[in-house]
Order: structure tokens, then sequence, then C-alpha cells
């Protein structure tokens, strides 16, 4: 399916980001973080392309990338997105 969309749409298309990150999910879900990780780096490089690195789209991909990096025990790096996400929600609070 997600390569059906890449091919009919553009590789930074709405539907195929979705696709990607449902995949990148079904791959977390079983464990496999590589592969989670290679599809969630890309969908958050497009969403910072086509919607800015402040846009809700994007903040929800870099909050998916955590858990992956998490669970590979990287730490710090995990880290990172989650302060992101943290000082994005807390400039639309003010």
């Amino acid at each position: 399916l997600l390569e059906m969309y890449k091919n009919d749409l553009e590789e930074d298309h709405p539907i195929t980001l979705l696709a990607m990150s449902n995949l990148a999910s079904t791959y977390q879900n079983q464990g496999q973080w590589k592969e989670a990780e290679e599809l969630e780096l890309q969908v958050l490089s497009a969403r910072k392309l086509v919607s800015g690195k402040d846009h809700p789209m994007t903040l929800l991909a870099m909050s998916n990338l955590a858990p992956t990096y998490r669970n590979q025990g990287r730490w710090k790096e995990a880290e990172e997105p989650e302060l992101l996400i943290s000082l994005a929600n807390y400039k639309d609070q003010l």
C-alpha cells in the first residue's frame, strides 16, 4: 500500500506520510525499532519541509520518534523530541 502511494502520489503527500507513519507504528508494535526509526525520520523530515517545524503534524512526527529511541535505550536522543514538543506546547499556552 505504501509503495502504491509513493508511486501514485508525491512522497511528501499527506496520505503518503500517514501511510508511512502507520507502517512505522506497526514496526514499533512488533519491536522492529530500526525499521520504525527509518520511516519516522523520513516522515519527520518531510513534515518539517511541508508544514514547518512547529506545525502539529510535525510535532506528532517528533512524538512518534521519541519512544522508538527510548525502546532502543537511546535516552538522550529520546529526550530531544520530547523537550521540543514540551516547548512548543508551552509557547501555545502563552
